[in-house]
């Protein structure tokens, strides 16, 4: 390394270039936390300029600094989208540490991302990270009620497994439920596209904050296609809760093309399966409530259950649904509609998601409700053939 420029009046300011692997930049003695942790994410040598400013007045408020610059080229970065480089990309990065009394680290990273944070014992604990256009100065952001580190701004697609894995990375925390409070004061996003579980829904405003009485990042969620609330747990293997005003996954475009002509096309599209994709063993455990269902323009009613995945794909059970009139678990179980039935008893609610890696069946046990099926009929685009006060349907489909 080559180093210049001595300045008697502010303190000595060594400036330097030079290259150095990740584990030797992370392994530097005065590396703060959240470095080391980004820098954890990087692959290859790491090619930048440094200009170290030692401050020795005594009356000095600055204290010692650190400057770093570099492209990034030749480093890969394994980060949540779209933080993520491939190495043979350049991405401008520049850093400013401050220690001493006050410590501090601030600094951009390529044309959408700013921050600005305070450090204490090389932890952060207090700062502004912005995600979107670098035009405005993030010092106009800063001023702010929250406790804790807010990240505010706007991002193309939020793939909410990848961030809720990655933060407290970032943050160097070990007890996310307690000290993750202690550093993120607020999430709050919006978002072109926000991915869970490999569903995409569009335009979505997200706020994140943490909730210790439940262990979980408390996420809400407000858009055309989805209204409510999401408790992501920080333990994966407790309970995914969603609890929703209203889920509409947009439909395919061209499928819609078709919806409405005739019945016929109706019956047709109503038979490809949305989930065909998934594969239900990789899902995690949840409490999932919607008032309203739907994908494109197809309306699939209220819906509400447990979700348990297994070897063999997945148990569904607290089935309640309300589908274009035809209920399940919504009253019950009875015949006469006074008295619990003993047959009726029998067929409690219960739905079996069965996949062996290739092919997907299914399994339904209970009892369907309905009022006139003549409604329920038109509703799902057959002729009101039947006609009925009151329908009920005892179900072992398998």
């Amino acid at each position: 390394m080559c180093l210049a420029d001595l300045d008697p009046a502010c303190g000595i300011a060594p400036i330097g270039r030079g290259a150095g692997a990740r584990d030797e930049l992370i392994a530097w003695p005065q590396q703060s936390v959240f470095v080391k942790n980004v820098l954890s994410k990087a692959e290859g040598d790491l090619d930048y300029s440094a200009r170290l400013s030692l401050d020795q007045k005594e009356d000095s408020k600055v204290g010692t600094t650190l400057v770093i610059d570099s492209a990034l080229e030749g480093t890969s970065l394994n980060l949540p989208q779209p933080f993520g480089k491939l190495a043979r990309a350049e991405t401008d990065l520049h850093i400013e540490m401050q220690f001493g009394n006050k410590q501090s680290i601030t600094g951009s990273f390529g044309e959408n991302l700013q921050f600005e944070l305070s450090m204490q014992d090389d932890a952060v604990n207090d700062g502004v990270v912005y995600v979107g256009s670098n035009d405005a100065p993030i010092s106009a952001l800063s001023v702010k009620d929250e406790d804790g580190v807010i990240i505010i701004g706007e991002l193309d697609r939020f793939v909410l497994e990848e961030w809720t894995a990655f933060l407290p990375e970032l943050f160097g925390t070990t007890n996310p439920s307690g000290e993750l409070s202690n550093t993120i004061g607020l999430i709050d996003l919006h978002l072109d596209i926000f991915e869970l579980y490999e569903q995409e829904l569009p335009e979505v405003s997200m706020q994140i904050e943490v909730d210790e009485s439940s262990d979980s990042w408390a996420i809400s969620l407000d858009s055309d296609s989805v209204q409510g609330m999401v408790a992501y747990p920080f333990d994966q293997e407790n309970y995914l809760r969603i609890d929703l005003a209203y889920l509409r996954f947009p439909g395919d475009p061209e499928e819609e093309s078709f919806l409405g002509e005739t019945k016929e096309d109706i019956i047709e599209e109503e038979r490809i399966d949305v989930l065909a994709h998934i594969d239900p063993r990789e899902l995690p455990p949840m409490y999932f409530a919607s008032k309203e269902f739907s994908i494109g323009s197809r309306p699939y009613g209220e819906f509400a259950f447990t979700f348990e995945p297994n070897e063999n794909g997945a148990e569904v059970t607290d089935l309640v649904f309300d589908f274009r009139g035809l209920r399940l678990n919504m009253e019950g179980p009875y015949v006469d509609g006074t008295e619990i039935d003993e047959y009726a008893a029998r067929f409690e609610p219960k739905f079996s998601w069965l996949f062996d890696g290739s092919e997907h069946r299914s399994e339904l046990t209970g009892i369907l409700y309905a009022d006139n099926m003549a409604d329920v009929l038109t509703a799902n685009g057959y002729a009101a053939s039947l006609e009925s006060e009151n329908a009920i349907f005892f179900t072992d489909v398998f």
